[in-house]
């Protein structure tokens, strides 16, 4: 049975850590084979992100509807889109790829805190590609943009479901609460409701394209057909081993080694 096959929209990382080559890794781990679609090029390092530049929308056009006349989309991830153009391709794959997974990893920072998204995308993001998601996966910071008015987790959570995303997976590495010092608390929430919460050892240093590994893993077990939850509670321990195994090949942040399992003889699903 050939693999099954995840649409990515991710922008390129040249130091292998984050974006595209994060989302091949990943998906690859877990069995699948990626199709991308390079949103942005950037200037970027272990150390952070210089600048970026993004595509031309009718260019993303292009690849996407060779692609789609080729092969059959068993999921779409997107990661960093970088302006509204490249929303805009994206929501008119989807609205094409009718009835499979859509995960939405909504970037605007790099992990290191530089933008790389543009004035307007977050009230873009939430009214153009929410509707259209099955999940999606917001850090703390990324949540309170998308739901600017929410007071806290739960209202946030429930104003995303109201835009027609049943689920929202909820990573607490940002989390700056002192229960947090010692453990990240990931919690997924359902039509507003919490659901289910994973609790992970804080691993110490930073890590680069950790956000990117968890909705790859993600999409990559829902396009083998597993449940939103048992997806979800699997791609965390992926994620949180490739971390644990994670090496510092730069001066800044570690990266992840997403084959772990293979040289360490670690469990994957």
């Amino acid at each position: 049975m050939a693999k099954p096959i995840i649409l990515c929209f991710s922008g390129a990382d040249p130091s292998g850590g984050a974006g595209t080559q994060a989302d091949i890794e990943a998906i690859s781990s877990m069995g699948c084979h990626a199709v991308t679609i390079t949103t942005a090029l950037t200037v970027q390092n272990s150390q952070g992100v210089e600048s970026y530049q993004a595509i031309e929308p009718d260019y993303l056009s292009a690849q996407t509807r060779v692609l789609i006349a080729d092969m059959p989309i068993n999921a779409i991830k997107t990661g960093m889109l970088a302006n509204i153009s490249a929303i805009n391709v994206v929501k008119e794959t989807i609205i094409k790829q009718t009835c499979i997974p859509v995960v939405i990893d909504p970037v605007m920072a790099s992990n290191s805190g530089n933008h790389l998204s543009g004035a307007g995308f977050a009230k873009a993001l939430s009214e153009t590609l929410l509707p259209l998601a099955s999940i999606v996966t917001p850090n703390l910071p990324e949540l309170y943009k998308l739901a600017p008015k929410a007071n806290n987790l739960a209202d946030a959570c429930s104003y995303i479901s109201s835009l027609g995303c049943e689920y929202v997976l909820v990573t607490g590495t940002h989390d700056n609460d002192p229960s947090s010092k010692d453990n990240v608390f990931n919690r997924l929430y359902r039509n507003g409701q919490l659901i289910n919460e994973q609790t992970w050892p804080r691993l110490p240093g930073e890590y680069h394209g950790s956000g990117c590994t968890l909705a790859s893993s993600i999409a990559a077990l829902l396009a083998n057909k597993k449940e939103v939850v048992d997806a979800v509670n699997a791609a965390q321990d992926y994620t949180w081993h490739s971390l644990k195994f994670a090496q510092a090949l730069g001066k800044g942040q570690k990266h992840p080694d997403r084959f772990f399992w293979r040289k360490n003889d670690q469990p994957h699903d």
